[in-house]
């Protein structure tokens, strides 16, 4: 994700294409998605957006998981400031470290992806572990792109327990987004309202 960032700043994750109005220009945009995350409103956002008022001062996303809409929103300039919340403490973690360190984070997600080639199963189910043992973002990234459907998944005693999907290994490395118009850090608040 490039908003809030200097250009070309090195993300994982997807990408969405939105049609429409972008920043006042028609056409489609490639919209970066840093988060992959299963129930993710990145088609939707642009229906969703069209319900908003003209122009609010803030958009509020309080259950914001990949942050889509608002994603979307600040593509195409529909708001001056966001704030970004979840319940899920490691994803709003993750959306911290994305947003104040995505170099940090980029590269340590790159190191994470590499480190699993050959070993692919014992790599997740390490990362897993170390994820359950402490909450680090980018273990937290790398099991989101690796694990079945984007889908968190927690036993009775907290502990993330999805399974990998077998049939990918995750984004390779980061990707660069640029021609997506930035905002300024300081529009994005994340945590509690």
């Amino acid at each position: 994700m490039t908003i809030g960032l200097p250009e070309n700043v090195p993300l994982p994750g997807m990408e969405a294409v939105l049609s429409g109005s972008t920043g006042g220009k028609g056409g489609s945009v490639r919209v970066p998605q840093p988060i992959p995350y299963q129930g993710s409103k990145r088609r939707l956002a642009p229906i969703i957006l069209r319900y908003l008022p003209a122009r609010p001062e803030r958009l509020v996303e309080p259950f914001a998981g990949s942050a889509a809409l608002s994603i979307a929103a600040a593509v195409r300039g529909c708001a001056d400031a966001f704030r970004i919340n979840d319940a899920h403490e490691p994803l709003w973690r993750l959306w911290q470290e994305t947003l104040d360190r995505p170099e940090h984070l980029a590269e340590r997600y790159a190191r994470r992806w590499q480190a699993q080639l050959g070993r692919e199963r014992d790599y997740f189910d390490e990362i897993r572990r170390r994820f359950n043992d402490g909450h680090d973002p980018a273990d937290f990234l790398y099991l989101l792109a690796r694990c079945v459907k984007a889908a968190i998944r927690y036993n009775a005693r907290g502990e993330f327990n999805n399974t990998p999907d077998n049939r990918r290994r995750g984004a390779r490395r980061p990707r660069r987004c640029g021609g997506v118009s930035c905002r300024p850090r300081a529009c994005w608040r994340i945590g509690p309202l």
